[in-house]
């Protein structure tokens, strides 16, 4: 087996760890590491699929690979699996998500993690057809950014955890 194949393989296959923390650093850190560990898969598959002409073949077949057949024909199914794992985390007050300038070091963009706002900021309810990887895509590279990290910062004239994201490295890969 080629190493796209095991790539699509790993993400049919993929399932995400369920064991929940209660506290919001606890929470932004394990929603952060556990889509850190899945952006590779995304964006391999991304590249595969949108990206790589030169292995297409009728359908975007990739040398008639079962793997990679599956993954171009059940995006709706990454993206469910994706949102249910979402509607399983629990909701937590003072736990957000946002970008900041590298250079001043403020807050740019701020989201509150929860249910409502990843569901309508990443559109999982949406149901077209050519959106789904793009819905995948988006959230890797968001919640998963490689740069990321949980800061303690002042929202709202309150102490809150935020998973934090350089604003010049979020376009990385999107």
């Amino acid at each position: 087996m080629d190493l796209y194949s095991q790539v699509c393989l790993r993400l049919k296959k993929w399932e995400f760890s369920t064991s929940w923390p209660n506290k919001p650093a606890e929470l932004l850190a394990f929603v952060h590491e556990e889509i850190l560990k899945w952006l590779p898969y995304v964006a391999a598959f991304n590249n595969l699929y949108r990206a790589r002409t030169d292995l297409e073949d009728s359908g975007f077949r990739f040398r008639n690979d079962l793997h990679f057949d599956w993954c171009c024909t059940h995006q709706l199914q990454l993206v469910k699996r994706l949102r249910e794992w979402v509607y399983k985390m629990p909701q937590l007050n003072s736990t957000y998500y946002g970008t900041y300038s590298s250079k001043s070091n403020r807050l740019e963009t701020l989201f509150e993690l929860n249910i409502a706002t990843l569901t309508t900021r990443f559109s999982l309810d949406v149901v077209k057809e050519d959106t789904h990887l793009s819905v995948l895509k988006n959230f890797a590279y968001w919640l998963g950014n490689p740069l990321a990290t949980v800061q303690k910062r002042e929202v709202k004239s309150k102490t809150a955890y935020v998973l934090c994201i350089p604003k010049e490295a979020i376009s990385y890969g999107l």
